[in-house]
């Protein structure tokens, strides 16, 4: 029996696990630090991996017990994991990714780089650890409004839009000398114009060096006091004109990021004069779903992922069309307004209102506190609705942000 490892199978990273059993793999699990994050500590306790390693600067302790269980396939399930994955698999001589370009695929500046440095198309930014640099920049590079943001985070932490040198400072402030969610100190923020266009969300996964994409969104988001919210991803068909652009812009920046292997989850606003990247994550989807997916559009990331990985006949035969829509399908955000310790909720019990109702991922529960959404991580649930009907999907959608509103009661 063949063994895999996976990363950091957190959040979307857990999916890997079930199918990884059904196609008959072995899983060993390995901690890219020494804690697990305290949502995620139940499945991994009871998960029943082979082994669970740590890694805690013992490398090659780490690749001795892998070699000696003859692990064919590295897999990052989390973004924390992306790096850790790059260097285990290079030094198994795995399919890997490899290190050279691994700052590429996390840092957000060096991944501009990496794009420029191959003549894609990016957005004007500046990196600095300098409040007044970020300001100087912006009056001589640049205009108001401009993003900041960290530059190895993720879940749109701390991701402000400043329209303004005091909001600048303010959100500069906020952000410098922060650890992030990653567990990583922002010593550094990036400071990005403001694009204006239509953004959308491309996941693909590659082997061998030859990319598919496996499903397109068009995102919608919030602006709110400052920060980008997310509100709904629309899966839209592969065919189209945007699409084919956005497309063929996808495959430059996976070749200049180095991404041979494994699944990829970009973001890409297409402006008047063309796609430019936002940013692009060397793992899975954070709102991926295999099973809603399969039913959705025919296949889903995280086979592909693995089969890219672990037999490559498989994935070339079952990416030799692009995907087609079955269902239609929008993946929604939870809008918090208000805070405070939450009473009951009623979210779930209120979405058998929906027809179109798939799937929801509640993350609070009663006791919790209920902070108002800024982010991703702030969201308190994310609901799959899904129909062969798109007018009544948008029916279910617009009846869907007025239950959210009313489902927990707070104190």
């Amino acid at each position: 029996m063949e063994t895999c490892a996976l990363v950091d199978a957190y959040g979307p990273g857990m999916f890997f696990v079930p199918i990884l059993k059904e196609k008959g793999y072995n899983i060993i699990h390995i901690q890219s630090s020494k804690n697990i994050p305290s949502p995620f500590c139940d499945f991994i306790q009871n998960a029943g991996f082979k082994n669970n390693l740590s890694y805690d600067n013992n490398l090659d302790q780490i690749i001795d017990i892998l070699k000696n269980e003859n692990v064919t396939g590295i897999i990052p399930g989390y973004e924390t994991g992306v790096s850790i994955a790059d260097i285990i698999s290079e030094k198994l001589s795995n399919k890997t990714n490899g290190t050279s370009l691994s700052a590429a695929r996390r840092n957000k500046s060096v991944m501009i780089d990496a794009l420029r440095l191959n003549n894609i198309p990016t957005v004007n930014c500046l990196k600095t650890n300098n409040v007044k640099s970020a300001i100087e920049w912006v009056n001589n590079n640049s205009q108001y409004p401009v993003i900041t943001k960290p530059v190895d985070s993720a879940s749109s932490e701390d991701v402000y839009i400043c329209h303004n040198e005091n909001e600048l400072q303010i959100a500069c402030k906020k952000t410098l000398n922060k650890t992030n969610l990653m567990g990583c100190e922002n010593i550094e923020v990036l400071i990005q114009s403001y694009l204006t266009g239509t953004e959308y969300v491309i996941n693909s996964v590659s082997c061998e060096g030859k990319h598919y994409v496996t499903d397109i969104w068009i995102c919608k988001k919030r602006i709110v006091e400052n920060r980008i919210i997310y509100d709904r991803e629309e899966l839209i068909p592969f065919e189209g004109e945007a699409q084919s652009q956005l497309v063929t812009y996808l495959y430059k920046v996976l070749d200049a990021l180095g991404i041979k292997y494994g699944a990829a989850h970009s973001e890409i606003m297409l402006t008047k004069n063309g796609p430019i990247l936002l940013e692009t994550g060397a793992r899975i989807g954070g709102a991926v779903n295999p099973t809603i997916h399969q039913e959705c559009f025919g296949s889903n990331q995280v086979e592909l992922n693995i089969d890219a990985l672990m037999t490559p006949a498989h994935f070339f035969a079952k990416t030799i069309q692009p995907y087609k829509i079955k269902k239609y399908l929008y993946v929604v955000m939870a809008v918090a307004k208000n805070e405070g310790i939450i009473k009951n909720i009623i979210l779930t019990e209120r979405l058998q209102e929906l027809s179109s109702m798939r799937f929801i991922r509640l993350k609070k529960k009663i006791g919790d506190m209920l902070q108002k959404t800024i982010d991703l991580t702030s969201s308190p649930a994310t609901i799959y609705l899904s129909s062969d009907n798109k007018t009544k999907l948008e029916e279910d959608y617009q009846k869907l942000l007025s239950i959210i509103d009313d489902s927990f009661e707070i104190e």
